[in-house]
């Protein structure tokens, strides 16, 4: 049996890059929702003869993707991941003094590697 990286890849190590992957990219969250969409239409491969189906028919037509769009697992994830950084974010907020809001901002915002995030709290403690 051959494995694939998902198989090897455990569970904990997908979490965290998933975490890592969304915190980069929260600011691209409506875009990959876009991207996921365009993903599911060109999937289709639409012709002609598809786009204008008959209803009896068992087979996807182009309305049937759009809407489905909302049921599709990635694309709630997305919105999931959306409010989830949006409250959490908003939490920190509140909490500007907080360590972890500081190496949020510094970690993935200004992409700062853990040498230089380390630097530079030292800097702010003196």
């Amino acid at each position: 049996m051959i494995a694939t990286s998902f198989e090897i890849t455990s569970p904990r190590k997908r979490a965290v890059n998933e975490i890592r992957y969304m915190l980069y990219n929260h600011n691209r969250i409506d875009e990959l929702i876009e991207n996921r969409k365009e993903e599911l239409i060109d999937r289709m491969n639409l012709s002609n003869a598809a786009l204008f189906r008959g209803i009896n028919q068992e087979s996807n037509t182009f309305e049937d993707v759009i809407a489905n769009f909302d049921e599709d697992w990635k694309i709630k994830r997305y919105k999931h991941w959306k409010e989830f950084l949006r409250n959490l974010f908003a939490i920190f907020k509140n909490i500007e003094s907080s360590k972890y809001n500081r190496f949020l901002q510094l970690k993935y915002f200004e992409d700062l590697s853990f040498e230089e995030i380390k630097e530079k709290t030292r800097k702010t403690k003196k």
